[in-house]
């Protein structure tokens, strides 16, 4: 088995396209990658072939900066995992890719994505020595049940929100508002005192993959005040909750309505999982992160378990970049 690693130049973009769509894998995309690309994130497209024909496809990022000409950083960025096209062969491949990745000699591996990763292989990332393995879940809706059954397998307190917030009058639109979502964002993460996404980001996500269609926007009204937001990445048969957002002292039931006729409405197009993205396992009831997830939860999705991690081969050059390097690496994200 042959891997080759192409940029965003060389790689079959139709091709590459083909697998990760018919995998549902939105972080997989050439348009994800066009997304994420930076002077200091550089998208590789990783292809694993037997005997000619492509049986693996992984798309990870170099986050590189050289210093002189014999001292340089290479963090590699897994955002999620990998493509099997050949299942038969799933460990032989993944083996392949791994090494594809340890011959370009990084300082560490980043290999954690709440939202998007859904690696469930904990044995590989013990094997290959990672520093860290972190568990966690995401609660994941099967939309091919009826509307009825979607309907009754949500808690009756979310459901009872959920009338409340009709009777209201609060209403769910998909917007092309970034601007203002960005706004309703920076509020919601003021009151964690945490950072939110950057603009860039969410602008640079929108603009490549909404005209592939594979993210969509929508507020949550209720006349013209903007209660509440969810900004959804669409690929394949899967529909993932990336982001959220909403307003200080929301209407009663805003979000749980906002996210309810998004079931709705991916089930009618045609789309099979609704990906919460993401659920913290073992945390304390008094914690903002159990909050989030009992709010996920009680829409019904099944909780499926998911690890991810990180391995560092240089200390050394790893806690330089920590320290000096990665403060310009956060700022880029906002120029």
């Amino acid at each position: 088995m042959n891997t080759t690693i192409y940029n965003i130049k060389t790689i079959n973009k139709n091709r590459w396209n083909k697998v990760s769509i018919e995998k549902s894998n939105v972080c997989q995309t050439y348009e994800w990658a066009l997304a994420c690309r930076s002077v200091f994130n550089e998208p590789l497209f990783i292809v694993a072939e037997d005997n000619g024909n492509w049986v693996g496809a992984w798309l990870v990022f170099n986050n590189s900066v050289k210093i002189l000409p014999s001292f340089f950083t290479k963090e590699i960025n897994i955002l999620s995992e990998p493509l099997i096209i050949d299942e038969a062969q799933s460990e032989i491949i993944v083996e392949a890719f791994w090494e594809a990745i340890e011959r370009m000699r990084p300082i560490s591996v980043a290999w954690l994505n709440y939202a998007n990763s859904r690696w469930k292989g904990s044995q590989f990332l013990k094997d290959k020595k990672f520093n860290e393995v972190i568990e966690y879940g995401s609660h994941i809706l099967d939309l091919c049940k009826s509307e009825e059954v979607l309907w009754e397998s949500i808690h009756g307190k979310h459901r009872n929100v959920i009338r409340k917030a009709e009777k209201e009058g609060i209403i769910v639109e998909e917007t092309d508002d970034i601007e203002s979502y960005y706004c309703l964002s920076e509020e919601t993460y003021r009151r964690s005192e945490a950072n939110g996404p950057a603009y860039k980001t969410l602008r640079k996500v929108y603009n490549y993959l909404n005209p592939a269609g594979m993210c969509k926007v929508f507020f949550a009204r209720q006349g013209d005040k903007l209660a509440a937001g969810a900004y959804m990445l669409l690929c394949g048969g899967r529909v993932t909750y990336w982001h959220g957002a909403s307003c200080n002292n929301p209407p009663t039931g805003a979000a749980n309505l906002l996210h309810w006729e998004m079931i709705r409405g991916f089930k009618n197009e045609g789309y099979r999982w609704y990906d919460f993205g993401g659920a913290a396992l073992n945390v304390d009831e008094k914690n903002k992160e159990r909050s989030i997830t009992r709010f996920k939860e009680r829409f019904g999705g099944d909780l499926e378990i998911f690890f991810g991690g990180s391995k560092i081969y240089s200390p050394l050059r790893k806690g330089f970049q920590d320290k000096a390097i990665r403060p310009v690496l956060m700022l880029s994200k906002y120029f």
